[in-house]
């Protein structure tokens, strides 16, 4: 890497990428002595690579990088590991063609201790996207990349709420956003719509479990607004004992609005049409997708 001048190394079989090495690998597991410099490359590599088309927008790689957490892409022939590696796009290439900030706000959203840090980022942020607008770049993109930034955003306050509380969590959570920012719409002025789900816990841990949740969500959409988004007015939030829900009583309020089909009913089913899984465990977001969409199949109404 020093000698070509490069921040990355492709591990291929047969020219198809098996793996990445970058700059950082060497910094955090053979720097620190947590690997040997004589381990195998399969052992210090990351693996499986995120690998995407030839044909990929400079945008399009932008927010990848955001959404997986990562700084560099393989660009394969077909976009799959499966194919033949024709290059790699690192975050440094897309910030010297786009001269934007947003991977830098990425950074500095990670490395933030308080909420008023997070406050001034999203400052920031916006004017990111009023440098957007002002040259012209596609809307779906600047709303895209303000929407990415604003769910890490999201999940460092999470973070930084659970360590604020006496205990973790006493079982596994999923948190979401619902509407705009569940359909990455989100741009300047925006409230909060989100919701918690929890998993089931036996009757006897189900009030503490639930008086848990339900202090960490205020915690949560209290550090939100402080950042910068609005409480929801019509109190969609997981704060309110409403939307902070185990599995199974989530499957029953599902059940309440399809079968019940009235006018407010209906406008909470479309509303949760719009979905993001932000925080926690997938699975239990998973399993409360399944649900619903099972009961929708059932009923003619939709």
């Amino acid at each position: 890497m020093t000698n070509k001048r490069v921040g990355s190394i492709i591990i291929t079989k047969n020219n198809k990428p098996l793996g990445i090495i970058t700059d950082k690998d060497l910094r955090t597991k053979i720097a620190t002595g947590f690997m040997s410099i004589n381990h195998s490359v399969d052992k210090i590599m990351s693996s499986p690579v995120i690998t995407f088309p030839e044909n990929i927008t400079v945008a399009e790689a932008q927010i990848a990088m955001i959404k997986h957490k990562i700084t560099h892409l393989c660009i394969t022939k077909d976009g799959t590991p499966n194919s033949e590696l024709k290059g790699v796009l690192s975050e440094h290439d897309i910030v010297v063609i786009r001269e934007n900030n947003a991977s830098v706000l990425v950074k500095e959203i990670k490395r933030a201790t308080t909420t008023q840090q997070l406050q001034h980022i999203r400052k920031r942020a916006h004017e990111v996207l009023k440098r957007y607008i002002a040259q012209h770049i596609p809307i779906t993109f600047a709303t895209r990349i303000l929407s990415a930034i604003n769910e890490i955003i999201t999940q460092r306050i999470i973070d930084l709420a659970i360590k604020d509380m006496p205990t973790p969590p006493p079982t596994a959570f999923s948190w979401l956003t619902i509407g705009s920012q569940g359909r990455e719409e989100q741009l300047l002025l925006t409230d909060q719509d989100n919701a918690l789900v929890f998993k089931d816990v036996s009757e006897e841990a189900y009030e503490s479990t639930k008086s848990y949740f339900l202090k960490l969500s205020k915690i949560i959409t209290n550090s939100l607004n402080t950042v910068g988004f609005e409480f929801c007015p019509a109190g969609m939030m997981a704060s309110n004992p409403k939307w902070c829900l185990s599995l199974s009583e989530w499957d029953i309020q599902f059940k309440e609005w399809i079968t019940k089909p009235d006018q407010d009913n209906l406008m909470l089913c479309t509303i949760f049409f719009d979905f993001e899984y932000v925080y926690g465990d997938k699975t239990l977001v998973n399993a409360w997708q399944k649900v619903f969409l099972n009961l929708l199949l059932l009923m003619i109404y939709f």
